[in-house]
């Protein structure tokens, strides 16, 4: 995959350009620097609104002036909380060659860039924007999602994923995103799914502790068959001390043809649930407990007619259960 390129500058962008908007929307800004905080107020709404609308056309033409892209407005309606509709305006702004370089929707914004043959998307929403980077082949490499604050200089990224290929293949082979104190890794197969989720805690150091891990196999369906997930279990707050590794799977057997297939539950290696149907709602539900109990729950057309408590082989009780059938 290729590495990010001049990713300080790229970052920098993302926190000025989207501080900056969240700056002009009123948000940040003191009582003396927000208008409607003032006490002023317009002579009347309909005068309000002219006001709103021509502003907005002399940003349009100011940015036609500042470089050869041409920038674009188009009005929209959008219902408030009332009913009643109100008007939005919706900003674009296009290239020299006419592409979308910008879109702007009431608190959202969007932008595309290009850059050293990647290229660029920003989507951005309240206090959070998504940065997505992609290759020549148009593959995701990277996704960064950051927290916009005022400025440039209280907003951080919250988390950064970046996905790996195998030559010109359509799905990643692997991706590894990173937040604050955490690290997760997934491999994929040919197909694009996910057969293996590692989490991690990373320490002061750099060093990545094991904190849950999860395996999956399909069927040629895209149907999963067996579901493992590992979660270690530590002695102290440093996880210096392994106390435990707990794992947890899931099977799921098709062989018989319905629509639900079979299903076993494992606990560190021990059968605890199993569910076999003969029909989509007609099966048997088994609980095991330790030292030999188990209860067995019998349904018919979706409803339980009937439960067995056992110790080994020996009928402990029996219920039955009235239906509405």
């Amino acid at each position: 995959m290729p590495a990010e390129k001049n990713g300080s500058t790229a970052d920098a962008s993302v926190k000025e350009n989207f501080a900056a908007e969240k700056k002009e929307d009123g948000k940040g800004l003191s009582p003396a620097e927000d208008g409607s905080a003032s006490g002023e107020k317009a002579s009347s709404e309909k005068d309000e609104g002219k006001t709103g609308r021509a502003e907005t056309r002399r940003d349009v033409q100011a940015d036609d002036a500042k470089s050869p892209d041409t920038a674009q407005t188009a009005e929209a309606k959008s219902p408030d909380a009332d009913g009643s509709e109100s008007h939005t305006i919706d900003r674009f702004s296009r290239d020299a060659e006419g592409k979308l370089k910008a879109f702007a929707f009431d608190a959202e914004r969007f932008t595309l860039s290009d850059i050293n043959g990647e290229s660029v998307t920003v989507n951005a929403s309240g206090e959070k924007a998504v940065r997505k980077t992609y290759d020549a082949l148009m593959r995701l490499v990277r996704r960064d999602v950051w927290k916009i604050a005022s400025t440039a200089k209280e907003s951080v990224r919250e988390s950064s994923e970046t996905f790996y290929y195998n030559a010109d293949r359509t799905y990643p082979s692997s991706s590894a995103a990173e937040s604050e104190g955490r690290r997760s890794e997934t491999l994929y197969d040919d197909e694009g799914r996910a057969i293996l989720f590692a989490e991690f805690f990373v320490d002061e150091s750099g060093a990545r502790i094991p904190d849950t891990k999860m395996t999956r196999r399909y069927t040629d369906g895209n149907k999963i068959i067996e579901e493992e997930k590992s979660r270690w279990e530590y002695a102290d707050e440093k996880k210096t001390r392994l106390s435990a590794i707990r794992v947890q799977k899931k099977t799921y057997d098709y062989a018989a043809g319905g629509e639900n297939p079979n299903y076993c539950f494992y606990e560190d290696g021990k059968l605890r649930i199993k569910t076999i149907y003969a029909q989509n709602d007609t099966y048997v539900t088994t609980l095991y407990f330790d030292e030999g109990y188990t209860v067995i729950s019998e349904y018919a057309a979706g409803e339980k007619i009937r439960e067995t408590i056992k110790n080994g082989d020996r009928v402990l009780r029996t219920k039955k259960y009235d239906t509405k059938n």
